[in-house]
């Protein structure tokens, strides 16, 4: 019995000590996984950091080439809608003076020139307009609104003069101008009402020649544009 009984504690002694070596050994396989597991949640962490980051910078480079393609497009049909203004008024104050002793043949010939810069405006108002609406279907603008909003009023004025021309609503006038110590006669146009306030802003008062007004607008449609461009460049 006593053999037994020494034989019974012995196992117990001996299983105490492999539960205990059991359990340590568990402790440090668990203390081990958990170690494991941050540096895994690390990796993890940068790697959705790092994608979040790729994801972002394809999003923002979308959106910028598609702003800067839109940009480039206000530009070009800006310069157009200014270039067939400019062909018009020509078209217009040239023959103005002459109107009443046309021929025929001249008579279509004008018109025939008229109807082509109508053609010209036309198409590029309707291309400035879709890209106009482009930048407003962007989620997300480099250039802010009020840019936009300052290239619309020179396009709108532009506009308003393409059909003051158009409608011969417009007093053409002579204006002399120094050059090379002599004075030169130039074709200009009397500001009408309508259009003073505006115009006093660029530095005109009564009247400018044709010249001159191409100039102007065409400085300032090319500076809006490239200011507007080298805030996209530098975002």
């Amino acid at each position: 019995m006593d053999r037994v009984i020494a034989i019974g504690c012995l196992l117990l002694v001996f299983t105490g000590l492999i539960i205990g070596l059991n359990i340590n050994a568990a402790g440090s396989l668990l203390s081990s996984l958990s170690s494991i597991a941050t540096i895994v949640g690390g990796f993890a962490t940068l790697a959705a950091l790092y994608w979040a980051y790729i994801t972002y910078y394809d999003w923002r480079k979308t959106h910028k080439n598609k702003e800067y393609d839109a940009l480039i497009e206000l530009g070009k049909s800006s310069a157009l809608i200014l270039k067939s203004t400019v062909y018009l008024s020509k078209t217009m104050l040239l023959t103005q003076y002459k109107y009443d002793h046309l021929s025929d043949l001249e008579h279509k010939h004008r018109d025939g020139r008229i109807d082509h810069c109508v053609n010209i405006f036309e198409k590029n108002i309707e291309r400035y307009s879709d890209s106009r609406a482009l930048v407003g279907f962007l989620e997300y603008q480099l250039c802010p609104e009020s840019d936009y909003e300052k290239l619309d009023l020179l396009v709108n004025q532009i506009s308003e003069w393409f059909w003051l021309f158009h409608s011969e609503n417009i007093n053409p006038t002579m204006i002399q101008q120094p050059k090379d110590n002599r004075i030169e006669v130039y074709n200009g146009v009397e500001i009408p009402e309508s259009q003073k306030v505006f115009m006093a802003s660029l530095d005109f008062d009564n009247a400018f020649t044709l010249v001159q007004f191409h100039s102007i607008f065409s400085s300032k449609l090319n500076l809006t544009i490239k200011e507007m461009t080298s805030k996209l460049s530098k975002s």
